[in-house]
Formats: structure tokens, sequence, C-alpha cells
């Protein structure tokens, strides 16, 4: 799983470009086969067949930097992934037109164009959880 790919900052959740594309290429020599979220649930509930070796690429919170970066690494080895929308950001940023590889989320019409390349599938992260992230415990009772 990642989050952000940008040449311009590291940090806990961001990697360079150079890494991920190092990440894609060990993969790749390895023998492993990306795969969608909807072919593993299509392997689990309707006995569809999945590669030898399966794996699943995922971007966390669909940053902008992930069209800048990830993309054209994705396509170079032939690759998969699956990114997970958060609604909120989608919409704000959708709004104010923004697109900034540093700090910008992807706007709906940079969904479209991903989503026509084909490699990439989208799957619902929240609309927007992560306003209560902080208090949130897992499936642990919230207390008032």
């Amino acid at each position: 799983m990642y989050h952000s790919v940008l040449k311009e900052k590291s940090g806990e959740y961001i990697i360079s470009p150079e890494i991920f594309e190092s990440d894609m290429r060990k993969i790749k020599e390895k023998g492993y086969e990306t795969i969608f979220i909807s072919d593993l649930i299509n392997y689990v509930y309707n006995n569809r067949e999945l590669p030898t070796r399966p794996i699943v690429i995922t971007f966390d919170d669909k940053f902008y930097n992930n069209l800048q970066y990830a993309l054209s690494i994705l396509e170079k080895y032939n690759m998969k992934a699956v990114i997970s929308i958060v609604g909120i950001y989608t919409d704000k940023f959708t709004q104010a037109d923004e697109a900034n590889s540093l700090y910008g989320h992807l706007r709906w019409k940079d969904i479209k164009e991903i989503m026509n390349k084909g490699n990439i599938e989208f799957q619902n992260h929240t609309y927007d959880l992560h306003k209560i992230a902080i208090r949130r415990k897992g499936i642990m009772k919230k207390n008032q």
C-alpha cells in the first residue's frame, strides 16, 4: 500500500518515484502479476481464475501525485493498481480545480481520465471519515 509518490519531499507516507519504480521492477522480476480488487472478489465469489502469483498494489487517499508520478511507472511495467478515494477530498479539489502534487487530491476529471487507461481501478476509502480518525479505535466502542 502506498500513499504519496513525490520527488520534492519524503516522509512516513511519501516515497520517491525512484523507490516506487524499484518496487515495481522487483515485483515484476519476482514473477508477480498485479490484479484489481474486483479480480480478487470474482475469484472468491465467482470462481474466476487468478494468476499464479497475484498481488494487489494500492494507493490510499488518492493523492494527485499518484497520477503525476506513479501512473507512468505502472504503465511502463504493464501493472495494475487500485486507488482508494476519499470523496470529500475529491469534491473539494474538483470545486477549487486545483492540481498540486505536493498536497492535492485527484479531481473527478482526473479520475475519469485515469479510468480510461484501463490499468487503474478505483475503490471507496470513505467519504469523510478522516476527520474523526484520531478518535477512532478500530471496531472498539466509541466512548462518549
